[in-house]
């Protein structure tokens, strides 16, 4: 068995951005994993919010777009399973669009359609569209332009979400984050 991680404590404030860095293979995935509580720690205790009460935006997030699907059934899903309010959450698609800086039209077209940013894009409207209270972000911000780029910031440090963000970005970690976590 390989220790990935050892001797890990922190704490994170409601309402805070926490920036996780490091290069590859340092326990940035995993650690957030465990924060989501989809591994379970060898030792020690993990105290996470309860399943509907935080999103995920993977790093993979191709893996995460079912191509058969239509982008704003992609974004309305996990409002759907869990038996949320879809009309609302449907009625809230054109304004996360045009927040996210996606086309009007983007919810009508499946994932293949759209370019890699605006992937991008939908996976975050997909984890906003709950409108959770912490926010995983696994390289949310990789694949995206500048413009795109701010847009996402802005919507991760809404005020009173917490957002925990993984990235191989230093600088951008620093500037956006309450505190950094460096692996």
């Amino acid at each position: 068995d390989q220790v990935v991680l050892q001797n890990v404590s922190f704490r994170v404030p409601k309402g805070a951005f926490l920036g996780i860095v490091g290069p590859s293979g340092a326990g940035k995935t995993t650690l957030m994993r465990l924060m989501c509580g989809w591994l379970t720690p060898t030792s020690g205790d993990v105290i996470a919010p309860p399943v509907g009460e935080f999103a995920y935006v993977p790093q993979d997030l191709d893996a995460s777009l079912n191509p058969a699907m239509r982008v704003g059934d992609i974004i309305t899903e996990p409002v759907a399973i869990a038996n949320g309010d879809m009309a609302a959450a449907v009625a809230r698609i054109p304004e996360l669009l045009r927040t996210l800086g996606l086309p009007a039209d983007a919810a009508g077209r499946f994932p293949r359609e759209l370019s890699g940013g605006q992937r991008q894009r939908v996976g975050i409207a997909r984890a906003l569209i709950a409108e959770p209270i912490v926010v995983y972000a696994d390289e949310a911000l990789s694949a995206l332009d500048h413009t795109a780029r701010e847009l996402v910031i802005e919507l991760l440090q809404a005020p009173g979400m917490t957002t925990i963000l993984v990235s191989h970005d230093l600088p951008a970690a620093e500037k956006l984050s309450d505190r950094c976590i460096i692996m």
